[in-house]
């Protein structure tokens, strides 16, 4: 399987917010080995579209967590960065893992 079978580039530039070029480039990288010249969270990507292991649905998720762009989010994240030694991040993190289950 190739990457493309799965979604075509205009789809994978929109869910993962590259440019076109960009991800013809990365692709022909990841064809011919080149991993090291492509970020790490494509490779995955590309590796899991490869060997069958994303349907469409698991790809639009996995791009959603990693190439989100939600400003709000990205706001919260970087005001947690900010302020990291004024928190503690351990109840933080408690306080989500509740709230998500």
């Amino acid at each position: 399987m190739k990457v493309t079978d799965l979604l075509t580039i205009t789809e994978l530039s929109r869910i993962t917010n590259k440019s076109r070029p960009t991800l013809y480039k990365y692709i022909s990288d990841f064809e011919l080995g080149a991993l090291n010249d492509i970020p790490p969270v494509m490779v995955r990507l590309f590796q899991s579209i490869v060997s069958g292991e994303f349907s469409k649905k698991d790809v639009y998720s996995y791009c959603d967590i990693y190439f989100m762009d939600d400003s709000e989010l990205k706001d919260i994240i970087l005001l947690i960065k900010e302020n990291s030694k004024k928190l503690n991040l351990e109840r933080l993190r408690e306080f989500i893992l509740k709230e998500i289950r």
